[in-house]
């Protein structure tokens, strides 16, 4: 599984396991990635420096945007967490936001239709981390990079 720099519960950004992210290598599953491994971001390539594994608890909302559900992208059924910041260029940012890109958390975007919640399934999220804020790309979609690791708080 992933080289994580750390596991907690909480998780505002985070991809799926099966998500491919746009390497220099190419795409690889996000769960292949390590720290150290050169990502394509909108800025440029950048090194990731941190990977987070989530470990959910049962019941746990996530988001799925169908393939094709935002302007053709993304390629397959992609997993987000709520919190996850999508980049939209689509008739959505004019009509939504009055803007002509726009990065809502995913679950501003669901429809109930082609994007939408879903609490069964996966219970493992990973979140990346660059140092600095990134605009990254995974399975055909743009996707905010997460802030700073966020460790849970100990009951």
């Amino acid at each position: 599984m992933a080289r994580a720099g750390g596991r907690s519960n909480a998780c505002e950004a985070g991809l799926a396991p099966g998500t491919t992210v746009l390497t220099l290598d190419g795409a690889i599953p996000v769960e292949f990635l390590n720290p150290g491994d050169r990502v394509i971001t909108r800025r440029g390539v950048r090194t990731l420096k941190t990977i987070m594994r989530h470990n959910l608890p049962e019941g746990t909302p996530r988001v799925v945007v169908s393939a094709d559900a935002l302007g053709g992208k993304p390629a397959t059924d992609i997993i987000l967490m709520p919190g996850q910041r999508v980049l939209v260029r689509d008739w959505r940012a004019q009509a939504l936001w009055g803007k002509d890109i726009a990065a809502p958390q995913a679950a501003r975007l669901v429809d109930g239709e082609f994007i939408r919640t879903e609490t069964k399934g996966r219970q493992i999220m990973l979140s990346l981390y660059f140092g600095a804020p990134e605009i990254l790309y995974a399975d055909g979609l743009e996707l905010a990079s997460a802030d700073k690791p966020k460790v849970a708080a100990k009951a």
